[in-house]
């Protein structure tokens, strides 16, 4: 059987050639955004680098295993807006990490977001929660009153 160790949403991340060892830049905990111009309710997908690293572990007694880890995007409502998959492989090595490059994440609201990520084992039916990640979202609606430019009563002069 596949055990989680852990998962983290960051910007990157880095594996050392020499020691295997993975560097997390950028552990992403909340996301502050102002937009103008779209429609209340609507989805808009915030571009931008995002990675999901995962370990993964089987058990010492277990024989090498694989499946397939799926991540849901769950907004501040509970409404899922998209997922995306990765492969888990623990048939040659005890340990293994995955790593999901994302372009961006979609956002309909402020709150509290859940990255869920799930996990269905070669040879199962069914996919089992293993973690979500927290992720708190401020969305900030800009008016047309706070987007004009403030322009000078005076220009300066270079008299």
């Amino acid at each position: 059987m596949i055990s989680h160790v852990w998962s983290v949403l960051c910007s990157q991340s880095v594996t050392d050639a020499q020691t295997n060892n993975v560097s997390l830049f950028n552990v992403i905990e909340q996301l502050r955004v102002t937009i103008k111009d779209i429609p209340e309710g609507s989805v808009l997908f915030l571009r931008m680098p995002l990675e999901i690293m995962t370990l993964w572990e089987r058990g010492e007694h277990d024989q090498g295993a694989s499946g397939q880890a799926t991540v849901d995007v769950m907004d501040a409502t509970g409404k899922r807006l998209g997922g995306s998959e990765m492969v888990v492989d623990v048939s040659k090595a005890h340990r293994c990490r995955s790593r999901l490059v994302l372009n961006g994440i979609p956002i309909t609201t402020s709150g509290r977001y859940v990255l869920q990520v799930a996990l269905r084992e070669e040879g199962d039916d069914h996919s089992r929660v293993v973690t979500e990640i927290p992720l708190e979202v401020t969305v900030t609606r800009l008016s047309a009153a706070d987007d004009t430019e403030k322009t000078p009563l005076s220009a300066p002069s270079n008299t």
